[in-house]
Parts: C-alpha cells; sequence; structure tokens
C-alpha cells in the first residue's frame, strides 16, 4: 500500500504546481495531477525517451508542488483554511480505502486477475525497461505506473503495479470533494460526499479484484472534466478551457471507453447550466479545448482512427444482443437487487433503506438539482439498454460497447449517489434542529433521538466498510 500512497501524493503535488502556473482552482489538483501524470509519460514513452526521463518529470512536478506548499504555508498571510470537521472527513476519506485494500491485500505479491492483472503488468514491466510497447489499449495508465515504480526500482513490477493501482482508490473520494465543490455543494456536504464513496463498493473497490484498473483511472478523469466544464461555467477563461481539454484527451489516453460518459455527462451539465452558458466565450474557447484534446490524444489517435474504422467493438456487442435474444432465460432478465444496489451505491441488502432515504432527502435539495439530473441520466441509460427491447435501444448497445456492457456506468452513478447521500445527511440533520425546538420540554427524547441516529450511521457505516473488505477477501480466497 506505500507505493499506492506515494502514487496518490504524487499526483496531488503535482497538481497542486500546475494550479499555480495555470491559476485553476486548487480544489482540482488531485486530478489535474493525475490527468498531466499520464499525458507527460505517454508522451516520453511515445518519443522513446528513457524511463528516468518520465519519473523525473513526476518527481519534479511533485517537488514543485511540496515547495508551493511550504511556501503558502510560510508567507501567505491570505491562504484559508477549511473547517476542521471538513478537513477530518476528507482525511477519513483518502485514509479508509488506503486501509481497506492495505488490509486485505496484504501479503499478496501479485494482481489477482491472471487475464487483466497479467496483462497490465506485462505493459509496466516493457515500460520500466524501456522496451517499445506496441499495442491497441491506451497506456496512460501504464506509463504513470512505470514512472511511479522508477523511484523504487527494486520493486517488483507485478507488486508495484498491484499497489500503485490502489492509489486511484485513494484519490477517488478526493475527487468526490473536488466535483461537489464545482457543483456549487458546502464543503461539508462534499467532504461527506468524500467519505460515503470510501464506502461505497461499486466505486472505488470493485476494479481492484479484476484488475481493471485503468477503467478506475478514467472514471477519475471524467470527474476531473465535469468539474472543469463547471468551473467555466461559473468564470470562462481560455487556462480552464486547456484544462478541459487535457482531462479529455488523458481520458482517451487512460480508457477511451470513458469518452462516452464524458460527453453524456457534459450534455446534461450544460443542460442544467444553459442560462449561465456564454455563447461567444463558448464559441472561442471550444476550439481551444478540442485543439488540446487532439493534440494530446496524438499518441493514441492513429490508433483510435483505425479501431473506428473497423468497426470498433460492434462485432463483439452485436454477438452479444444475439446471445441475449437467443437464450432470454439465461441474459435477457434484469436482476432487480443489484440495479437497486448499483443506483443507491449500498453494498448489501441491509444498507440499502438507509442509502435509499438518504438519497431521497437529497433529491430535496435544490442545489442538488444538477447531481440529481446527473445521477437519474447514467440510471436511466443502464434501465434502458437492459430492460427495453427494441432495435434503437440494441443499436445504442452495439455502437457504444463495451462501455455498456457489464454496467459498468455504474461507477459513474456511484460517484452522484454518494454526493446526493450527503446532501441526505446533512438536510436530515435540518429536519432534527427544527425537531428539537418541539422537544424542549422533552430533552431526554430529544438526546435519545440524537444518540440513536449517530448510532445508526456508526452503524451502517461500519458495516459498509467490514462488507467491503470482506467481499475483498472472499476475492482473494
Amino acid at each position: 500500500m506505500v507505493i499506492g500512497l506515494l502514487f496518490a501524493v504524487l499526483a496531488v503535488l503535482g497538481g497542486l504546481a500546475i494550479a499555480r502556473v495555470l491559476r485553476t482552482p486548487t480544489s482540482l489538483a488531485p486530478l489535474t495531477g493525475l490527468a498531466a501524470m499520464a499525458v507527460v509519460t505517454t508522451f516520453t514513452a511515445w518519443l522513446r525517451l528513457p524511463p528516468a526521463v518520465g519519473t523525473a518529470l513526476v518527481l519534479g512536478a511533485a517537488l514543485a508542488g511540496a515547495l508551493r506548499v511550504a511556501l503558502d504555508a510560510t508567507y501567505s498571510s491570505t491562504t484559508t483554511r477549511p473547517p476542521r470537521l471538513v478537513s477530518a472527513l476528507l482525511i477519513a476519506g483518502a485514509a479508509l480505502p488506503a486501509l481497506i485494500l492495505g488490509v486485505a491485500f496484504a501479503g499478496l505479491e501479485a494482481p489477482l486477475s491472471t487475464h487483466h492483472g497479467a496483462f497490465h503488468v506485462e505493459m509496466i514491466d516493457s515500460l520500466r525497461r524501456g522496451v517499445p510497447v506496441q499495442t491497441w489499449y491506451p497506456m496512460g495508465f501504464h506509463t504513470s505506473v512505470a514512472a511511479v515504480l522508477g523511484l523504487v526500482p527494486w520493486l517488483d513490477t507485478a507488486r508495484g503495479a498491484f499497489e500503485a493501482a490502489q492509489g486511484l482508490a485513494i484519490l477517488a473520494p478526493l475527487a468526490i470533494f473536488s466535483l461537489g465543490l464545482a457543483l456549487g455543494l458546502k464543503p461539508l456536504i462534499s467532504a461527506t460526499g468524500a467519505v460515503i464513496l470510501a464506502l461505497t463498493w461499486t466505486y472505488p473497490y470493485d476494479y481492484h479484484l479484476w484488475s481493471g484498473w485503468p477503467q478506475g483511472m478514467g472514471v477519475l478523469l471524467v470527474s476531473g472534466l465535469f468539474a472543469t466544464a463547471l468551473h467555466w461555467l461559473q468564470r470562462p477563461s481560455v487556462r480552464l478551457a486547456a484544462l478541459a481539454g487535457v482531462f479529455a484527451g488523458a481520458i482517451l489516453l487512460s480508457h477511451g471507453t470513458e469518452a462516452y460518459a464524458a460527453v453524456l455527462g457534459l450534455l446534461v451539465i450544460a443542460l442544467a447550466r444553459i442560462r449561465r452558458i456564454s455563447p461567444g466565450a463558448l464559441a472561442r474557447h471550444l476550439g481551444v479545448t478540442v485543439g488540446v484534446a487532439l493534440v494530446i490524444s496524438l499518441p493514441y489517435l492513429p490508433t483510435l482512427v483505425g479501431w473506428a474504422h473497423g468497426g470498433g467493438a460492434t462485432s463483439a456487442a452485436q454477438e452479444i444482443v444475439d446471445y441475449t435474444a437467443a437464450n432470454p432465460t439465461l441474459d435477457g432478465h434484469a436482476d432487480w437487487l443489484q440495479y437497486a444496489l448499483g443506483a443507491f451505491g449500498a453494498g448489501s441488502v441491509l444498507d440499502l433503506p438507509l442509502r435509499a432515504a438518504l438519497i431521497a432527502l437529497g433529491l430535496k435539495m435544490p442545489r442538488m438539482r444538477p447531481v440529481a439530473a446527473l445521477w437519474a441520466t447514467f440510471l436511466g441509460l443502464l434501465l434502458l439498454v437492459d430492460l427495453v427491447d427494441l432495435p434503437l435501444v440494441k443499436q445504442l448497445f452495439v455502437v457504444t460497447y463495451p462501455w455498456l456492457a457489464d454496467d459498468r456506468p455504474r461507477q459513474v452513478l456511484a460517484v452522484f449517489a454518494s454526493l446526493l447521500a450527503a446532501g441526505g445527511i446533512w438536510q436530515g440533520v435540518a429536519y432534527l434542529r427544527q425537531l428539537r425546538g418541539r422537544l424542549e420540554s422533552h430533552p431526554n427524547a430529544w438526546r435519545r433521538l440524537e444518540v440513536a441516529c449517530a448510532l445508526t450511521l456508526l452503524f451502517f457505516g461500519d458495516g459498509s466498510g467490514v462488507a467491503t473488505f470482506k467481499r475483498l477477501s472472499q476475492g482473494i480466497a
């Protein structure tokens, strides 16, 4: 887990340095650093530069970020510190995945998956040794991990890649916090959402069992693109437009199928914030975003164009559609429990009612309308594709395959479900404060209610963490 912590710290510090240069929101630092790491290391590999160059660039950006933190702490009198509760929740959100994954995977020397894991480890090992890699798969994740492992040359690639990938789970709660702030939510709600995501199985834990790490990285980068787009709507600037292009290019370099999630989410954000869009600024800056994205994705663009020209994965998707139609009793019926668990981010039937209730409360908050729109859009898409048997819907599945395979958008869905549940918690607190005035004549009743609510949240939080650990342990066994 030490390498995972190193990976996350390097991304955050590098992002802080980039935020100072571009004058972009500091809250985006964890995601900006991750995107920049993927872009820079991909280009060093593409240009056949020695692996040490990528490692040096990543380390140099992190040192610049650390210097910025030190200087701000020493000389800046305008630095604002978040409230202690916000800081504590954010630290807890980042620490929980490190603790759960670190304990569950302690002692393992290689990834669990002998298919996905072996494939990724082989690519990373070749990149570490400076061996050219010829593959159709985007390498943003692999080049990033290879650069970080360059700092620990004595460590075996299988174990190093396995541990470094756990850094993505540490960054996921920080991404929720960044996205929540960009959506206009209070820091306390955003930090609470970070903790809730850290206790959600669907994301960021599920993909570690089958070593789908590039997909986890893709979801992080999509969150960064959404947050950047929201900041641009509040204050349009060329710098934010360029940063959006960096995220878009990094998505293609890391896990191209997440581009579907990016496009869909951006459309919903544009519709939800349509009154804030400046047509003139959009016309000027859209070219910057597209241009930066094309330049950044240049190493992978020929492969992507050739893949699309050859029909992509439509043939495989069509086989799935035909097989499902021929065997409806095997694959043709949706599992409503799995849908409910995925929609609300629950790990089991036990915490499903509470998460559903919290999301219902969160939906009532006016500030949560954009979050609710994004959550409902991805949930509606999943229900539509799996439950509606129409030629148009089948064609949608075929065209967007493999993004819609195995209900992969549920990971993006978990992001917005966590923010909604966080809003529900503080909406419930507001209701309790209103109720407190009515119970002034019954202080014992109020104290009992307060203790009962706190114990309920602690019980389900602890249960979610234990359930996640048990599912990981069962997968290992």
